[in-house]
């Protein structure tokens, strides 16, 4: 394509050079022209061949991030045969075919096909992968997104007893850790902006309806078959991937591609049904289907596969990256020079001083300075007319913080202030102790999506308890499950501001007086232990307020027996200790606000 578009201008050159009905200064005045056109062009083509070439590296790099996964995508043989290198190219030349023809839609239409098949979502994943460990706006933004959803962790409950039992121990079992734990959780946030697809594969026991959880690899699932009238309803998953087998006696190490497909969570497979098109149906150790669950964020919502939320933020990233990177070159380069000695002695002056001031490094193979620098606060002595001085670099080059705005296109696809990205000259109090409200509601709407994963996770564990045989939930004889919800809890974002939490619980209760006459006092001192930290709460009430001797209508019932008056010392002294405790946290929230 390079050599098409030097032959083409050259030709051009040529063709106008022997044109001869213009004069010959017009055809000086051309021919300049047109070799002033080459000259811009070939930079061009120069500057895109090293974008590619970039690039291209890139890819390279990406390509170790693919892990188990193929690394091209099946069922295309000229898919394969393209080397990262020549995609690279491929789109150096759209780049330079955009500059020359400037038709921008016809660009964006002719590769959508290509960036977004699911060839094209493969590459897009890698590259996140790796920005996501090489480059520092990119990994910044992925952990304190990460954070704020799953910081504080999740809860899973269910109102029904036996069917809290089943998730609790389904979601604590050390087994699933790896896939549902708290930190999986976190990581599987950060997936989505490089992978953008997650992938639950669920075991489920025969005999009891115990559940294993693990993740596919989202570069490994190559293909998603769907309900054929619904394309939101997903049937089988198709995964190719390298397996390594592990030989005990030798210590060879050895390969195997595999290609299966699997069931999606809720499908209940035709019966008879084993393989298709020559691929087995994967089962697990128990000859059962082995279960599906797929979560897919930042593409389109017809779209099978996801699409990383970070591809946004790369070409940003880059450019930010790169700016940085001539602004350090530019400072290297001019601190090479560090004075700048002028003389009037002519050129027996100019040899001393090159004499006096150069290095003997590399001199006659000697490969000790015979000529160090001086030490500091030296002096330079010299004959008039010699005057030394320090090269004044300052204001030679643009400060980086030019580039700022590039920067700030990042910020946008995370959705994070730039205070977030360890820019702290530019917050406030105002950001400093809250959080906007669009990057609020960006993270509660995340953990309502991961809430529906949950449940519907969560759900299928107590339904395969359900139609196990010894399942806790079978033996509880549980016959309305449709009635046994699956709840999911995330705790607050934003911590509030405890003393001014406890003054409105507090007026709650008084109404500005000194007596309890508004909401229940009961009430109102559960809210105060929560505030000031105390975990057992209902154990600490049940104390200060045994059954039988408290009137949730106003206070304490009359007449008191001796042991009433008993434990109303005792509720008395908790209530001491826990007016005391909440002084002292008072006045270390304070001294903190102070410091």
């Amino acid at each position: 394509m390079m050599k098409w578009l030097r032959a083409l201008f050259t030709r051009q050159g040529s063709g106008n050079a022997r044109s001869s009905d213009i004069g010959s200064a017009e055809r000086g005045q051309t021919i300049q022209h047109i070799a002033e056109q080459n000259l811009y062009l070939r930079e061009m083509i120069r500057q895109q061949e090293d974008a590619g070439r970039e690039r291209a590296d890139e890819m390279k790099e990406a390509m170790q991030m693919a892990g188990a996964g193929p690394w091209l995508a099946p069922n295309s043989e000229l898919r394969q045969r393209e080397s990262a290198v020549h995609l690279g190219m491929k789109e150096g030349i759209a780049d330079l075919e955009l500059s020359l023809e400037d038709i921008g839609w016809r660009r964006l239409l002719g590769r959508s096909e290509y960036e977004f098949s699911r060839w094209g979502i493969q590459q897009i994943i890698l590259i996140c992968r790796l920005f996501r460990i090489k480059n520092p706006l990119i990994q910044r933004g992925v952990l304190i997104s990460s954070y704020y959803v799953f910081g504080r962790g999740v809860e899973v409950t269910s109102k029904d007893e036996d069917a809290d039992e089943v998730l609790k121990a389904f979601f604590t079992d050390p087994a699933n850790r790896s896939a549902l734990g708290l930190q999986a959780l976190i990581e599987h946030e950060s997936s989505l902006y490089t992978d953008g697809n997650i992938f639950w594969a669920l075991f489920t026991a025969v005999d009891d309806g115990r559940c294993l959880a693990r993740t596919i690899d989202a570069v490994e699932i190559q293909e998603i078959i769907t309900d054929p009238e619904d394309s939101s309803a997903a049937r089988f998953y198709r995964r190719q991937w390298v397996q390594k087998e592990f030989n005990e006696q030798t210590g060879v190490t050895s390969l195997e591609t595999k290609d299966g497909w699997y069931l999606a969570l809720n499908y209940e497979i035709p019966p008879g049904l084993n393989q298709i098109n020559g691929k087995p149906i994967m089962l697990d150790a128990t000859g059962q289907p082995i279960r599906v669950y797929h979560r897919k964020d930042g593409g389109l919502p017809k779209w099978l596969f996801g699409c990383p939320r970070a591809y946004a933020a790369i070409d940003w990233a880059r450019a930010y990256k790169q700016r940085l990177e001539d602004y350090a070159t530019i400072v290297r380069q001019l601190s090479r020079f560090a004075f700048d000695v002028e003389t009037k002695g002519g050129a027996p002056a100019i040899a001393a001083l090159k004499s006096t001031l150069a290095t003997t490094l590399g001199n006659d193979g000697m490969s000790r300075e015979q000529n160090p620098p001086t030490t500091t606060g030296g002096s330079f002595i010299s004959g008039p007319g010699n005057k030394l001085k320090a090269v004044d670099a300052s204001g030679k080059t643009p400060p980086p913080e030019e580039g700022r705005r590039l920067a700030h296109m990042v910020y946008m696809v995370f959705g994070l202030p730039e205070t977030f990205f360890s820019d702290v000259s530019v917050g406030t109090l105002a950001t400093a102790t809250s959080l906007d409200r669009p990057t609020e509601l960006k993270f509660l709407a995340h953990q309502e999506a991961w809430k529906e994963d949950l449940e519907v996770i969560g759900r299928y564990v107590v339904d395969s308890s359900m139609r196990a045989p010894k399942g806790r939930m079978r033996e509880a004889e549980k016959t309305k499950a449709a009635e046994i919800s699956v709840d999911v809890v995330f705790p607050p974002i934003l911590e509030g501001d405890i003393p001014s939490e406890i003054d409105s619980v507090v007026k709650a209760m008084t109404l500005g007086t000194q007596e309890v006459k508004g909401i229940d006092e009961r009430v109102g001192v559960r809210e105060l232990l929560r505030l000031i930290g105390v975990e057992d709460t209902e154990t600490v009430l049940l104390a200060m307020y045994p059954e039988g001797s408290y009137d949730p209508e106003r206070g304490t019932v009359e007449p008191v027996t001796a042991t009433e008056a008993a434990q109303r010392e005792v509720r008395d002294t908790l209530v001491r200790e826990a007016i005391g405790q909440l002084k002292m946290a008072i006045e270390r929230l304070e001294s903190k606000e102070k410091a």
